[in-house]
């Protein structure tokens, strides 16, 4: 029997994978390798696409010493039209959708604010002939926190580092404005407001149906554990190695 033919996991058009944590952890590496693996349409939205101009109104001022502002917050994110767009994907029949190669993803100057251009660019994803449902892939950096999004997911991902492995990533891949590279935006802007998001979902009684995954585990065996869970999901277990 074919695994198309076995797929009895959801019957939802759509399965919802959330991937968040903390930046450098991984997050859309592992995004990329469910667009990739599964037997079945994907697509992809991530909060990079919805992130605000930097001259905006809506985003935080960075603390004192630094000047400027502080991109690690929701209020950096248009939500609503990210919420806009995630809706219309799931009222949508899969094989509707116009796809467009996500080789891209990891290059962050190809992602960042490219949802609020206008015309929209073609969402992420591949289109495959199956039965299975499609998966819809979310990734963000603050994810979570909207709880509209939190309770669209059929599973839940959080990746974490320590301070000293999110520092060494950042050495390795610096993001795309300077002053979101220096030491100091790091040390007064992105670590906190990660602990802060982290502390909050433990806090919140939705954290207990959110997985946490070291981010400095080896990729391939991330990947593995995320993709066999999604599979079995869809109803392949037997195909999970």
């Amino acid at each position: 029997m074919s695994a198309e033919s076995e797929g009895q996991g959801t019957d939802s058009r759509w399965v919802v994978v959330g991937l968040s944590g903390v930046t450098r952890g991984g997050k859309t590496s592992l995004a990329l390798n469910l667009l990739s693996c599964l037997p079945t349409t994907t697509a992809y939205l991530s909060q990079d696409e919805y992130i605000l101009p930097n001259s905006h109104p809506a985003h935080s001022a960075a603390p004192e010493p630094l000047s400027g502002i502080n991109k690690e917050t929701l209020a950096s994110i248009d939500m609503s039209r990210m919420m806009k767009d995630l809706r219309r994907v799931l009222a949508a029949e899969p094989s509707s959708l116009t796809l467009s190669d996500p080789e891209n993803l990891m290059d962050r100057s190809q992602v960042v604010g490219c949802a609020l251009q206008e015309p929209r660019p073609p969402l992420k994803g591949r289109q495959r002939t199956s039965r299975l449902p499609a998966v819809l892939v979310l990734d963000g950096f603050r994810l979570f926190e909207h709880t509209d999004v939190l309770s669209l997911c059929h599973l839940r991902y959080f990746l974490t580092l320590t301070r000293e492995q999110c520092v060494a990533r950042g050495k390795q891949s610096p993001r795309t404005s300077s002053f979101i590279n220096s030491p100091q935006y790091f040390d007064l802007c992105v670590w906190p407001k990660y602990e802060e998001y982290l502390a909050m979902l433990i806090d919140n009684s939705g954290a207990d149906n959110i997985r946490f995954l070291d981010g400095a585990s080896p990729p391939d065996a991330l990947a593995k554990t995320v993709e066999n869970e999604v599979k079995s999901l869809l109803g392949l277990s037997e195909y999970c190695s």
